[in-house]
Order: structure tokens, then C-alpha cells, then sequence
């Protein structure tokens, strides 16, 4: 449920600065923008057991300048013990990134959000917090760790944040294009 609130809640906001000046008819169609890559993954960690999932990048959905991930994970079964009781709990989390995204009616400012909800079944909390803390001072439990960051940048109107404060460029065989000006012409 939290991971759906989080989806929703990111997209709305996202969805208010898709567009150039809110004009819909400057908005771009999803087949027309971003470039998607999917992407499976494995990892094995204390905390989550053995999990994977699968995430998918996009760069320049909606926007030139912005770049959207999303991913899901899934851990296999692990035993552990709640109050007493024996349970079979997995890992699970979600992360959704939607980042550069041009403030309307501004030609400096970018907001970026990316939010991030898990289940992990066995984390482990050391008790003293301190890089020498006792390997017996620990304390293993399941729990949640869900969070939510905003934020908003600032360009400065100074070299190339005058002409192209979104940092889009033209690449041409893995060279950025049209920089000439800029460090002496030097990739």
C-alpha cells in the first residue's frame, strides 16, 4: 500500500512540470520521448537474504534533461522469529526517481523527487552506533524503511548555465557536440 501511495504521490507532482509553461499542446507523447532501458538484477545482503527484481531507466521522458527510474525487488523466504512465533517473511522494496524536471515559468530551477519503500527481514541495528561497536552489541529485527526526498536546484546564469542550464547535449559518436566554446574544445 505504501509503495502505491509513494507511485502515485511522485507522479502526480511530476505530472504538473511535464510540460513547457503547462501547455498542452507542448506535450510530448511517451513513444516520442526517453529512451528506456530494462534492467534484471540480483543482490544477496544480511538484511534482505537473497532477492532480485528488475528496474527500468529512462533518459529524457517528457523533458530533455530529465532521467526517470523505477525498480522492484523481491527476496526469497527466510524464517525468522516475531514475538516468539515462528513466521516466513521476504524481502520486498520499491524505488521510484524522477529527477531534472524543468519548473514551468522558469528557465533555472529543476526538481527532482525519488522515494524508496522496503521490508526487510532481518536488519540489523548495532546498539552503540560507533565504528569499533561489539559484534555481540546488535540487535536483528524486521522492519520498514520507507522515505521520500525533494528537491529543488538552482543553475547559476554563468557559462554554460546561461545558454543551457539543463546541461542537454548532442552526442555524436560518445562526444558531446557544440561545446567548443567551453574547456578549450577539449572533451
Amino acid at each position: 500500500m505504501k509503495l502505491k501511495t509513494l507511485s502515485l504521490t511522485l507522479v502526480m507532482a511530476c505530472n504538473i512540470f511535464a510540460t513547457e509553461y503547462n501547455d498542452p499542446n507542448n506535450m510530448p507523447s511517451l513513444e516520442e520521448t526517453g529512451n528506456w532501458a530494462i534492467i534484471p538484477f540480483a543482490f544477496v545482503t544480511d538484511a534482505a537474504g537473497t532477492a532480485g527484481g528488475v528496474a527500468t531507466i529512462s533518459q529524457g521522458l517528457l523533458q530533455p534533461q530529465t532521467t526517470f527510474v523505477a525498480a522492484l525487488s523481491y527476496g526469497l523466504d527466510q524464517h525468522i522469529i516475531t514475538n516468539g512465533n515462528p513466521e516466513v517473511v521476504n524481502f520486498a522494496g520499491g524505488l521510484l526517481s524522477y529527477s531534472n524536471i524543468k519548473v514551468p515559468y522558469t528557465t533555472q530551477f529543476f526538481l527532482s523527487a525519488w522515494g524508496f519503500a522496503s521490508f526487510y527481514p532481518r536488519d540489523t541495528i548495532y546498539l552503540y552506533g560507533s565504528n569499533d561497536s561489539d559484534k555481540e552489541d546488535v540487535f536483528t529485527t524486521a522492519g520498514e524503511s520507507d522515505f521520500f526526498t525533494v528537491a529543488l536546484d538552482y543553475v547559476l546564469p554563468i557559462g554554460e548555465g546561461i545558454d543551457n542550464p539543463g546541461a542537454v547535449y548532442k552526442m555524436r559518436d560518445g562526444f558531446a557536440m557544440d561545446r567548443e566554446a567551453f574547456g578549450n574544445g577539449a572533451p
